[in-house]
């Protein structure tokens, strides 16, 4: 739920900030954020003892951990698959383009609409879901996006090595070039550009 939700929250801020529609999705099957649905796990965890304090305290745990949660996804992203996928340089107050400030305060209000609004809603809606068939609802879409997550992570390293010129080896990058050619991934991933590495 809070990758689909974060996925189309960035969709229409785009729309609205920038005049276009564009994937805003981590995966290459269906609207999901990964870095949203990751964030918004942690914070349900770790912010569910806590619903009783105020929207303050909220906001400013979302916003620290925001921040540090987004440079932290920024550079290991970078560093399993070469590519940039997000950079705030040209943004006032950010850290190496990986996080500002601005963006920072995004997540604090998004910690408080979360814990306020969208968990309880998912709450209640699960348990309008038969007892016995949410285990197996469950493990279907863990299984569903735990192969989305593979598949992705293979292809954008594919694509790194393919666009750095490297032929395929074997029948599994052969398979990934036919299924998940440049225009697709460009389209899938379109800020996404290659890391510039030190000399």
């Amino acid at each position: 739920m809070g990758a689909f939700l974060g996925d189309m929250v960035e969709t229409v801020f785009c729309r609205l900030t920038a005049g276009v529609w564009m994937s805003r999705s981590s995966l290459v099957w269906g609207p999901f954020s990964v870095v949203w649905g990751l964030a918004l796990a942690m914070a349900t965890v770790l912010l569910r003892q806590n619903q009783d304090k105020s929207d303050r305290y909220l906001f400013a745990f979302g916003t620290v951990l925001g921040g540090v949660y987004e440079y932290v996804c920024s550079a290991v992203t970078e560093l399993l698959f070469g590519t940039v996928f997000w950079d705030y340089s040209k943004f006032k107050f950010n850290l190496g383009g990986r996080i500002n400030l601005l963006y920072c305060f995004f997540w604090g209000i998004a910690a408080v609409m979360w814990m306020r609004y969208g968990y309880p809603l998912v709450l209640k809606l699960m348990k309008k879901v038969r007892s016995h068939i949410r285990p197996w609802m469950t493990a279907a879409l863990a299984v569903f996006m735990a192969v989305n997550m593979l598949t992705s992570a293979l292809a954008l390293a594919r694509y790194d090595a393919r666009t750095s010129g490297d032929a395929p080896n074997g029948q599994l990058e052969v398979f990934l070039d036919e299924h998940f050619d440049n225009a697709r991934m460009e389209h899938i991933y379109p800020n996404a550009k290659k890391a510039t590495k030190a000399e």
